[in-house]
């Protein structure tokens, strides 16, 4: 096969996107963004109301895409606590700043991991 090859959509055919991978992008533009919790928060609870329509004819395709989701934003927490832990407390700025990614963050994984109950 050759590397160099890109694929083009196809006139009249729908562009297959991984729906978890889509939902983790919004996630991390927003707090990339300086997002708050409350806001990343508000936007994984829109991801979940359109998964729950779509969880009517497919739960196990959503829940496995919760999972993967919730997996994904578990270890993002793990890591931004790390970097938090090992920031220079000199540097204030930068700190606040991770500081306020991790609990985007934590919001994201919360909020996701909650949708357990509904989906």
């Amino acid at each position: 096969m050759n590397e160099s090859m890109t694929l083009r959509p196809v006139l009249g055919r729908p562009i297959m996107v991984d729906a978890s991978q889509a939902a983790l992008a919004r996630i991390a533009e927003l707090i990339g963004g300086g997002g708050s919790p409350e806001r990343v928060a508000r936007e994984v609870e829109t991801i979940i109301t359109a998964w729950r329509m779509e969880a009517i004819r497919a739960p196990e395709e959503v829940r496995e895409r919760l999972a993967a989701c919730c997996d994904h934003l578990g270890a993002g927490v793990a890591s931004a606590r790390r970097q938090v832990e090992s920031s220079d407390a000199h540097d204030g700025a930068a700190l606040r700043h991770q500081a306020r990614s991790l609990a985007a963050m934590i919001a994201a994984r919360d909020t996701m991991s909650s949708a357990y109950d509904v989906i």
